[in-house]
């Protein structure tokens, strides 16, 4: 599992999983991944190296023999026949929690052989385990130790309930008196009153505007890539940035997006006749103190 493959913005954990035995000819039927209940297609993307068959409540019986007891999972078959080794990946917006898989293979000389993860050293039994001996009532325990390499207690990673987490887009104005694309904090003032376009997942689309401190910005936004434009551009005004600036809002993050102004040589001409520069005061507490 990993969150530093940015290939689905909306979908910041990839999970990838290898399954293989050494069984002659026992090739895999199926393998069901835990998942919470809640959990649909909506929360997974990017899937690559096998199908998905469905998400749902799977029960123990003919199409999952022996398993220790019914649990909530996606079920993955394998895109072609006679496979004993796999590996497949699929990105998700669900954080990573420790859980249970288990896998069936074609019931190869009418045995169905099956796999699950489980251990039992010393009589101490770990894994996939079924408490109370009910198959209806969900009673394994899971570690609730945070996510790492390998395993804990004989489980693998799985999505979890908890979905992805909001995260935030700064924009930030500022008058970029020496046209070199950067503000110069402290020393380039920041302006009120400035608007921007902002789009981004889910047909999202909202006009900011930027208070007195020169920024615009929103804490609840759903993870994924947006576009900042600045309109309604004023008269005699030029950007010294690009417009139309992607960036990719992650969760639990804070992106920022700088757009830097300045005004043509006839407007700083104007400017400098008094009138403008009174409107800046006004706006910022930036200018020129009349004598």
């Amino acid at each position: 599992m990993t969150n530093e493959d940015d290939s689905y913005p909306e979908y910041p954990w990839k999970y990838t999983y290898t399954f293989s035995h050494d069984g002659d000819g026992a090739a895999l039927s199926h393998l069901v991944i835990e998942v919470s209940d809640n959990f649909t297609t909506d929360d997974i993307a990017g899937l690559t190296g096998m199908g998905l068959d469905s998400i749902k409540l799977h029960k123990t019986g003919s199409g999952n023999p022996n398993m220790p007891e019914n649990f909530y999972g996606i079920k993955f078959n394998p895109v072609g026949d006679g496979q004993t080794s796999l590996t497949w990946s699929f990105y998700s917006n669900r954080v990573p929690v420790w859980g249970d898989f288990f896998a069936k293979d074609g019931k190869t000389g009418g045995v169905n052989n099956v796999a699950y993860n489980y251990n039992n050293t010393d009589g101490v039994e770990t894994g996939f385990l079924d408490p109370n001996g009910n198959n209806d009532v969900r009673d394994d325990p899971d570690p609730t130790a945070p996510p790492s390499s390998g395993s804990v207690d004989y489980h693998i990673l799985r999505p979890d309930t908890q979905q992805l987490l909001d995260g935030s887009l700064r924009i930030i104005k500022f008058r970029d008196d020496d046209r070199d694309g950067q503000e110069n904090y402290g020393v380039e003032p920041r302006l009120e009153g400035w608007m921007f376009l902002v789009e981004g997942p889910d047909n999202y689309s909202e006009t900011w505007t930027t208070d007195a401190d020169g920024v615009a910005e929103r804490t609840d936004l759903a993870p994924g890539e947006y576009t900042v434009t600045e309109i309604n551009l004023p008269d005699g005004w030029v950007l010294t940035t690009d417009n139309g600036l992607v960036r990719v809002v992650t969760a639990g993050g804070v992106t920022e997006a700088y757009f830097g102004n300045i005004p043509e040589p006839g407007t700083l001409l104007v400017l400098a006749a008094g009138g403008g520069l009174a409107l800046l005061r006004r706006r910022r507490g930036y200018g020129v103190r009349r004598p």
